[in-house]
């Protein structure tokens, strides 16, 4: 009993000792401090002559107990790092000069006390740190359990200071728990199995915009130049209003020019008939004033059309969509040319350019969902109606298909305004999850390398 005591009281002295250490390193305030504490004050439980700290995060030695060693001592930094690197079966090992290979050995002689004790800083079955400890004398196994028990804390306190070191020993942990080496099959198998038989849709955003489904194309019936716009763009108008006015100065001017033309012919034509009872040559000049006469009202009567061309007028009644009225005013316009647009706002359609890029196999009478720019959390549903069979190149510059599509059960207060664009969402057949993610890389990988 009397020989137990000394050994109990020993005991009670390091733990004591090992709590103190334990409590000063959790208060360190900087990672500075906290090195310092590591190698310095770690001899408050365990004597040694030699010392140093490294650490994996930035894979150098941060703190020696020689201030006269840096990272830039290349003899002493070579064989620790040889240390450090060895593989071992213990978190706490212990080594000689003996069991260095080759010219370490040697260097372990020059640099190294004779008995060398490596212990690894574990946090949460991570290595953060390493701290290596060299004296003369041997290593007692009651020094070894107190360092066994300090590394934790001292992992902990170097993890406080770079919260990187705990979320990778976190997630490595998770990882470890739930995909050990003999999951690793499953899981792979549960991957494979999902990328090649899960089928899911295939779909494709395309931009659209909303159009009319009959538009009344308002165009100039004359050539002329566009004088004045007399309704705003894009509101109702009535049946009959007046949309746009040509410039009349030209027509105008020949009709004059042609009514005096004719007065002077009229009269010239009188003159000869109450001439020609007496003179045969005033006689013989009547047919030709007659025929100047019967050309005269036929162009005076064209002129006439012409002047009744200039104004145009709404065919029906509905909405006028043209561009800005600045943009029409003072443009020359040709016969047949496009100049407004008419249209009735409840019989809207909506244009999908498919980029050939994205071209996918839909179906012909698809459903379509429309999501527009306004508002794209209350996406619309349409049916495609029409898909062009040739490519073109759209105004923005890319070669796409054009598909048509009619809303479905869409109120009149629902249905989307003309020239409201956004995104259209095609459906295809379903297909292999694996298909679905590599798709577009594989289009992508074709295109450059002609595969």
């Amino acid at each position: 009993m009397d020989k137990q005591i000394p050994n109990l009281v020993q005991s009670t002295k390091d733990l004591a000792a090992l709590v103190k250490l334990e409590q000063e390193a959790s208060l360190q305030k900087t990672p500075e401090d906290l090195y310092n504490l590591i190698i310095h004050k770690t001899r408050q439980i365990v004597s040694y002559d030699f010392g140093v700290l490294w650490l994996k995060s930035g894979n150098e030695f941060v703190k020696f107990t020689d201030v006269d060693l840096d990272n830039k001592n290349v003899p002493v930094i070579e064989l620790l790092k040889h240390i450090v690197k060895r593989k071992r079966t213990d978190p706490i090992e212990k080594i000689a000069h003996t069991d260095l290979k080759g010219h370490y050995a040697d260097s372990a002689k020059d640099h190294l006390f004779r008995h060398t004790i490596i212990v690894e800083l574990e946090l949460h079955k991570q290595v953060v740190g390493v701290l290596i400890l060299s004296r003369s004398e041997l290593w007692h196994k009651r020094e070894m359990v107190l360092l066994d028990n300090l590394r934790y804390c001292y992992a902990l306190c170097l993890g406080c200071f770079n919260p990187n070191i705990l979320h990778q020993a976190f997630w490595k942990k998770i990882v470890n728990k739930f995909f050990s080496k003999t999951s690793y099959a499953v899981v792979i198998s549960a991957i494979l199995f999902i990328l090649f038989v899960v089928q899911v849709p295939l779909t494709v955003l395309a931009p659209a915009e909303v159009v009319s489904s009959k538009p009344v194309y308002i165009r100039s019936e004359i050539d002329g130049v566009i004088e004045k716009i007399h309704v705003p763009p894009n509101n109702f108008v009535e049946e009959g209003t007046k949309l746009f006015s040509l410039n009349k100065e030209n027509i105008q001017s020949q009709l004059n020019i042609l009514e005096k033309k004719l007065a002077l012919v009229v009269t010239q034509h009188k003159i000869a008939s109450k001439s020609g009872l007496s003179d045969n040559k005033q006689k013989e000049k009547i047919p030709v004033f007659k025929k100047e006469i019967e050309k005269n009202i036929a162009e005076l009567e064209y002129y006439k059309y012409l002047l009744g061309k200039t104004d145009i007028y709404a065919p029906k009644s509905g909405l006028v969509i043209f561009d800005r009225t600045h943009k029409l005013e003072g443009r020359p316009v040709k016969t047949g040319e496009n100049i407004m647009l008419l249209s009735d706002e409840k019989e809207s359609a909506l244009d999908i350019f498919l980029p050939v890029n994205d071209a996918i196999n839909f179906k012909e009478d698809g459903i379509v969902k429309f999501f527009l720019n306004t508002a794209p959390r209350e996406p619309l549903e349409a049916k495609i109606t029409y898909s062009s069979y040739e490519a073109e190149v759209t105004p923005d510059g890319v070669l796409a298909y054009q598909i048509r599509a009619s809303f479905n059960n869409v109120s009149e207060d629902e249905s989307p305004r003309i020239g409201l664009r956004g995104s259209a969402k095609l459906y295809a057949d379903s297909v292999p999850l694996i298909y679905y993610l590599l798709r577009k890389p594989l289009s992508y990988l074709r295109r450059k390398i002609g595969f």
